[in-house]
């Protein structure tokens, strides 16, 4: 065997070993990435979802708000007009 054979086989015992562990563990990677973007993903349609509830909840808080300072008003007046 000629030194170049023998550098080459050693190489490719060495280095091809190593690459296929490399690659094996960059696919293990890749798939927990697109787990945990799938997850991500998830959460932010229920962020989503939970923020829109939140805002209903706020119109309707606003509602019964703009309702009960209309039946104060409504309560001043009749007030008023007793004291009258």
């Amino acid at each position: 065997m000629d030194i170049e054979e023998v550098l080459r086989s050693s190489l490719r015992d060495i280095v091809l070993p190593e690459i296929h562990d490399v690659k094996t563990e960059q696919i293990k990677i890749t798939e927990r990435l697109n787990s945990v973007d799938q997850r991500l993903a998830d959460i932010n349609i229920h962020l989503a979802d939970q923020s829109r509830r939140i805002d209903e909840t706020n119109k309707r808080i606003d509602s019964v708000g703009d309702e009960l300072v209309s039946m104060i008003g409504e309560t001043n007046r009749r007030i008023d007009g007793f004291m009258k």
